[in-house]
């Protein structure tokens, strides 16, 4: 029998929706979830998700998630040396602490000189606070459904959302927001100034034959 570590790995990906137009950012899950697994298994996961990258449609960028224990590990340099780096989208899970941010920036400094752009998923939750944000100055922060889930009829939300925003137009940050299942949420979002959104409204984790089917329809359109 084959290792378990070969069995139970499965990717799919989740598209994010940029305005009115389905596109070129995608999230690359594991099945079960990477931030639950050690940390070999996690650079395993990453190892074969970032082979997949050549059979992703060329104008489409791919994200892997991975803990920062993985990116410190001395093993993830080498995984990344022949990707194309323009194309990735690192994004940092809230499931752990940064144990060294300096030891953490100096491994993803040369990779965002070279393009890789660098995401902070679920800002808001777990790990990922404003400190947080402010020590890694990402290129994309995520935030977490638990913010604003709802936001079309709770004011508090609502700021949040508003001051989340303005704190990245300002600074010229891409934001996306998770997890949205309800149209009258998007509707605000977007009024708010977040247009860019994914979630289950739109699409569900989807295999990479639907994912190419999925992007070529939407050339087509």
């Amino acid at each position: 029998q084959p290792p378990v570590a070969q069995r139970v790995l499965e990717y799919h990906y989740l598209p994010v929706l940029l305005g009115e137009l389905a596109a070129a950012l995608l999230s690359a899950y594991l099945q079960p979830c990477m931030s639950q697994l050690p940390h070999q298994l996690e650079l395993l996961a990453m190892r074969r998700a970032l082979a997949l990258l050549p059979q992703v449609p060329a104008h489409l960028h791919v994200s892997v998630n991975a803990g920062p224990r993985t990116l410190l590990h001395p093993q993830f340099p080498a995984l990344v040396r022949s990707v194309d780096l323009q194309r990735l989208v690192l994004e940092l899970t809230e499931h752990e602490s940064v144990p060294d941010y300096m030891a953490l920036l100096a491994v993803l400094q040369p990779l965002r000189a070279q393009g890789m752009r660098l995401s902070v998923d679920d800002a808001g939750s777990g790990y990922a606070g404003l400190s947080h944000i402010l020590q890694l100055q990402p290129d994309v922060i995520k935030l977490d459904r638990s913010l604003i889930a709802g936001v079309h009829a709770d004011p508090v939300r609502r700021a949040l959302a508003t001051a989340m925003a303005c704190f990245a137009g300002s600074i010229g940050v891409e934001i996306i927001a998770e997890g949205l299942e309800r149209q009258d949420d998007v509707d605000c979002l977007r009024q708010l100034g977040i247009r860019q959104v994914q979630g289950f409204l739109f699409w569900r984790p989807m295999p990479l034959a639907e994912l190419v089917a999925c992007a070529a329809g939407s050339d087509r359109g």
